[in-house]
């Protein structure tokens, strides 16, 4: 039977739609799906920081890592009393793609599972553990890949010092615990907020 121009025209569809498929998701090294968003933007390759390497945007502090293997732009806003809303008290890292954001995450997983099974949680682009070389407190931490942008969240903190810590705690405006929900509900819009709000995309 003679194939027709119609007949092409949908197996070429079908082959473009998986294609286009393949080039919107990725999984990484240890077998989490992670999402991918293949614009073909270089967002921390090309963010120009205002002077030297780094840049005040209200509230967040922004720095472009330079003499590392793949370019990365770090956030975070270490001033608790101008943290009024949920996000501001989350730090993120931006890189160009969603393979480069998923090469650091699953290193910052195998290190904090082998090193911090008891406080150990995971879910599908994120994990809760305690954060690595902190020799003066416990930091109770959670990292999630959303694209080519990594949030970490600190869940809980307390002092090592002595059993008998009755240094005053420090102020917050809700409980950080939350934070961790806060993530997965709503990661795909603070990885629009970052990119669109703070660097400018």
């Amino acid at each position: 039977m003679k194939k027709t121009g119609y007949t092409k025209l949908i197996k070429s569809f079908i082959i473009l739609t998986v294609l286009a498929g393949l080039l919107t998701s990725c999984v990484s090294s240890n077998g989490r799906y992670v999402k991918a968003f293949n614009d073909g933007k270089k967002y921390a390759t090309n963010y120009k920081p205002e002077k030297d390497f780094a840049s005040r945007v209200g509230i967040w502090d922004v720095r472009k890592a330079v003499g590392k293997e793949k370019a990365v732009v770090e956030i975070y806003n270490f001033r608790h009393d101008e943290r009024k809303e949920p996000r501001e008290y989350l730090s993120y890292r931006v890189f160009d793609t969603p393979a480069d954001a998923a090469e650091e995450f699953d290193r910052y997983y195998e290190v904090c599972k082998k090193e911090n099974s008891h406080y150990w949680d995971e879910g599908l682009n994120w994990f809760v553990s305690q954060e690595p070389g902190v020799c003066d407190a416990i930091v109770i931490w959670m990292k999630y890949i959303e694209g080519n942008v990594i949030i970490t969240a600190e869940l809980d903190s307390w002092s090592t010092w002595s059993d008998d810590y009755t240094g005053e705690p420090r102020e917050t405006r809700f409980d950080t615990k939350t934070l961790k929900e806060y993530v997965i509900e709503n990661a795909p819009e603070l990885r629009r907020y970052v990119l669109k709000d703070i660097l400018g995309y």
